[in-house]
């Protein structure tokens, strides 16, 4: 009788599916299978969501990497033409010879001082 009266009553599936307490084979309740996969669906999404921020971040790495690469070809292309910025303000070559002489009677006492070897 008391099934004739639940079917009368115009109730959601899922209510009347967990009112009767049907069971899996298993024995687990169908309520409870469906707010297990919930769970997992909601962790899926989060994971989903991760991954696209992730994925976001990554291309604009790589969007700026390739600018910087740009500017390197360009210098690399302008360089094999002796077309280049100057990096030090020396003009002629013994001034060349003369700073890397210093720079490395610096780096003999650095080593002498125990200040400028790896350990």
């Amino acid at each position: 009788m008391q099934f004739e009266e639940a079917c009368r009553q115009p109730t959601p599936a899922s209510q009347r599916v967990v009112s009767y307490g049907i069971r899996d084979p298993g024995g687990r309740s169908v309520q409870r299978l469906i707010e297990q996969e919930k769970a997992k669906l909601a962790t899926v999404r989060l994971s989903i969501e991760s991954g696209e921020r992730e994925v976001s971040a990554l291309a604009s790495q790589v969007s700026q990497l390739r600018g910087q690469v740009l500017v390197v070809e360009e210098t690399l292309l302008l360089e094999s033409f002796a077309l280049y910025e100057p990096k030090f303000k020396l003009n002629a070559s013994h001034e060349y010879k003369t700073r890397l002489d210093g720079v490395r009677d610096r780096q003999k006492a650095m080593v002498k001082n125990g200040e400028g070897g790896h350990r």
